[in-house]
C-alpha cells in the first residue's frame, strides 16, 4: 500500500481526489490524512512519513513547491495537482513525480498511482 496524504487549500479538490483514489485505487492507496493548510500538511508529513503526497501549488501562506523545499531531503514522492500550468518547471525541479492540471479525472489518478507503484517496486 502506498501511504498517501492530500494537501490542498480547496476542500472540494480534496474531496474529489479522495473519491477518485477510493474508487479507482483502493487496493494501492492508504489515505493517511488530508489537510487544507500547507503548514498543517507539513506537520502531517513529518508525523506520518507518507510515501506519496498529492499537493496543490498555490496555497495561502506557502506554495506547494516551498513546502517540498522546506524538507532537507524529502523521503516522499510528490504529485502536484493544480489549476496553474505556470509552475510545472519549478515542480519538476523539486523532483515531482507528476503535475496534474485541475480538473483531474480518474485516468489521471490511475496513471499516476501506477507510475508511483512502479517507482517504489524498482527501488525495492
Amino acid at each position: 500500500m502506498i501511504r498517501t496524504i492530500i494537501i490542498d487549500d480547496e476542500p472540494s479538490a480534496v474531496s474529489v481526489l479522495t473519491t477518485l483514489l477510493q474508487k479507482h485505487c483502493k487496493d494501492d492507496i492508504e489515505l493517511l490524512a488530508t489537510s487544507n493548510d500547507p503548514l498543517d500538511g507539513k506537520s502531517l508529513i513529518e508525523q506520518l512519513h507518507p510515501d506519496l503526497v498529492f499537493m496543490d501549488v498555490e496555497m495561502p501562506g506557502m506554495t506547494g513547491v516551498e513546502l517540498v523545499k522546506s524538507f532537507k531531503s524529502p523521503t516522499f514522492r510528490v504529485v502536484f495537482v493544480t489549476a496553474y500550468d505556470a509552475y510545472a518547471l519549478e515542480a519538476f525541479r523539486v523532483s515531482a513525480v507528476d503535475y496534474l492540471l485541475k480538473p483531474i479525472g480518474s485516468e489521471d489518478v490511475i496513471k499516476v498511482v501506477q507510475k508511483v507503484k512502479a517507482d517504489i517496486r524498482s527501488e525495492l
